[in-house]
């Protein structure tokens, strides 16, 4: 047991140590009354003694409460103890009822026919205070076998009493007021305040204290120490006082000496005991200020050392601590960040978020725990993972939170690549599967129109004439075109798709560029008189890659002229903004219905339809310049209506 604890509390720390005091006060008051030795009932022949029905009740009480505790699981044992706590209550209130009422009951004549009596006093009968605070102990006494928290809360309630009304007992018998401990009824004798008191004190503990009074001075060492020697301090100046007054005759004639030595010896008691507890508190209090000291030390080596930013609040999210990392990150002072500047550095975007996931954490005691972007020093905003956790105190309030703060920034952008290659994988699932669905369909109709054609050429060469063969070697070129065509555009597709086309984006004249696509294209527009004309687009300059430039051109001119009738018109307009250029080419051709226009760039809607002369495509030639006007930032559409034409346009980058 540690040194520093009074004499007092060390006697105080078993239960059932304060029940062998009452007993041992009971029993020698009862045989002061049997043995005719008034003194041996009270502590001073000036003090009224215990009642014999009193000290009997108090020790029947105390054998009762160690029965209960030594034999919890005993029904016999229980049923006894509360018969004979019936019969005491029962005995208790005819006490109180007789004093009320004079009633000429005298049941307490089977103790004592005859009292005696002091000065003016009857001693040797039993106070009305005293039957009540009985009855209170003996309802505490039965309240602890019970499983009911409202019910032990009651016996506790009822011994705090007790213990209220029994103080104030004892300071009348110490500072002489009569009037305090029953003068103008039958008093409550001094052995059986004492008595009282160390009951009630048992019967708190056996509750374990859990009351509000107590719980305000619980974690209070200082004041809990002088209130366990308080009592013993007035109960021995009592003791002493009566002692003086007793054995020395001269203190009976001078009550002021009396009050001057009783003074005195208190004076003495309470300093030894104010010293002892507070060179014991001060020690205790030193050496806890050295140990925080070397705690805070501690955490602030620790989270300096860290790689983390480490940070603490108060409950309400008033920062008081950051170490080094938050200083050299956010570019702030350890001053502009405390209190609430910690929010300042919160992305826009993400400071009410923040605030609100704080706030919900503070309020239902949960861990703080969310992902957002703080300003760099130079102004860039990195991700971090910001947690916190409270810590509580006994009463379930928080009074402080520890966190820290992550860099997740490389995380984030991992998650951010692994997406794109997800999508990327995907993509490419599913371009796999269209690149074999056109393999399968749109490169196996003219190839075995081929070896059809081929095949019945040399079976039947003898007998064609000449005009039929021509006829047959036309259809097998025609389908070897498309053929390869077809190949063309698939292997196009796939080196685009494993990134082996060279991307060398450069300062062009739009209109040599047009120039030499035209150049390819005007002997089939000649064939069907469609003009095209070139309007607008003379002084325009664009920032693009000529090759995949002059393959949208190819491919948007080429089917302006298979989809436009014979003497129809093409329009090829440039018009320059600030940051792009916008490229049309516009027909008057049969136009696109609602429904194919969304088709038209989706590899996966592959679209071949003939032309005004019978014209067949590919159906790929538009998603790959989607592709192309894509890899240079640009856009691609279609404004068309069926029946009357059809115009592409597409915006590319200037310098």
């Amino acid at each position: 047991m540690n040194s520093a604890k009074s004499y007092s509390f060390q006697i105080l720390k078993r239960k059932e140590t304060l029940l062998f005091f009452v007993t041992f006060v009971a029993g020698l008051s009862m045989l002061g009354w049997i043995f005719d030795n008034i003194p041996a009932t009270s502590f001073s022949l000036n003090y009224i003694p215990i009642a014999p029905s009193t000290a009997l009740i108090f020790a029947v009480l105390s054998i009762i409460s160690v029965s209960n505790l030594l034999s919890k699981k005993s029904r016999l044992a229980h049923f006894g103890a509360t018969a004979f706590i019936t019969l005491i209550v029962l005995f208790c209130l005819n006490i109180f009822l007789d004093y009320i009422f004079d009633f000429s009951w005298d049941i307490e004549n089977i103790f004592l026919k005859n009292p005696h009596v002091l000065g003016f006093v009857p001693i040797g009968r039993m106070s009305p205070i005293t039957a009540w605070l009985l009855i209170f102990i003996s309802i505490s006494i039965l309240s602890i076998r019970n499983e009911s928290i409202v019910i032990k809360y009651i016996g506790g309630s009822l011994s705090l009493l007790v213990l209220l009304i029994v103080s104030v007992l004892i300071i009348g018998y110490l500072f002489k007021a009569p009037l305090l401990y029953g003068s103008a009824i039958i008093p409550v004798a001094l052995p059986t305040a004492i008595c009282f008191l160390l009951f009630s004190i048992f019967l708190l503990r056996v509750f374990e204290l859990k009351y509000w009074t107590f719980n305000l001075i619980d974690y209070n060492v200082f004041t809990l120490r002088l209130l366990r020697s308080f009592l013993p301090i007035v109960i021995s100046a009592v003791i002493v006082q009566g002692i003086l007054i007793t054995n020395f005759t001269f203190i009976v004639k001078s009550p002021t000496l009396s009050v001057a030595l009783v003074l005195f010896i208190v004076v003495v008691f309470v300093i030894f005991i104010v010293v002892k507890v507070s060179g014991n508190f001060g020690d205790k209090l030193h050496r806890a200020e050295q140990t925080l000291k070397e705690s805070e030390m501690e955490f602030r080596s620790l989270a300096e050392s860290m790689p983390q930013i480490v940070w603490t609040t108060r409950a309400d999210g008033w920062n008081t601590f950051f170490n080094q990392q938050w200083v050299d990150y956010t570019g702030l002072t350890l001053e502009e960040s405390y209190g609430h500047g910690w929010n300042s550095p919160f992305h826009p975007d993400d400071k009410q978020g923040a605030w609100d996931a704080w706030q919900y954490a503070v309020n239902h005691h949960a861990e703080y725990s969310i992902e957002c972007r703080l300003r760099c020093h130079d102004g860039t905003y990195h991700w971090w993972l910001i947690r916190g956790v409270p810590q509580i105190n006994a009463g379930g309030e928080i009074i402080k939170w520890f966190g820290t703060c992550t860099d997740i920034q490389k995380i984030k952008e991992a998650e951010i690549t692994l997406k794109e290659s997800e999508k990327q994988l995907l993509r490419l699932n599913e371009d796999k599967d269209r690149f074999i669905s056109i393999l399968g369909h749109d490169l196996k109709a003219p190839h075995n129109n081929i070896i059809g054609l081929s095949d019945y050429l040399v079976e039947e060469i003898r007998s064609l004439s000449i005009n039929e063969i021509e006829d047959i070697a036309e259809k097998i070129s025609k389908s070897a075109r498309i053929t390869n065509k077809l190949l063309e555009d698939i292997l196009l597709w796939v080196r685009m798709q494993q990134g082996s086309i060279p991307f060398n984006p450069q300062i062009l004249s739009f209109s040599d560029i047009s120039s030499s696509v035209l150049e390819i294209l005007n002997p089939g527009a000649h064939a069907k008189q469609i003009s095209i004309s070139d309007s607008g687009s003379g002084s325009i300059n664009i920032y693009a890659d000529p090759y995949m430039l002059k393959t949208v051109l190819l491919n948007i001119i080429s089917n302006a002229i298979k989809f436009t009738d014979i003497k129809g018109k093409i329009i090829i307009n440039g018009e320059q903004n600030t940051d792009h250029v916008m490229i049309s080419v516009s027909d008057n051709g049969v136009g696109i219905s609602t429904e194919n226009q969304s088709k038209l760039f989706d590899i996966s809607e592959v679209l071949t339809t003939k032309g005004t002369a019978g014209e067949i495509g590919t159906g790929i030639g538009l998603f790959l310049c989607k592709e192309f006007i894509e890899k240079h930032g640009g856009q691609i559409w279609v404004v068309s209506e069926a029946g009357k034409g059809s115009e592409f346009k597409f915006t590319l980058p200037v310098l």
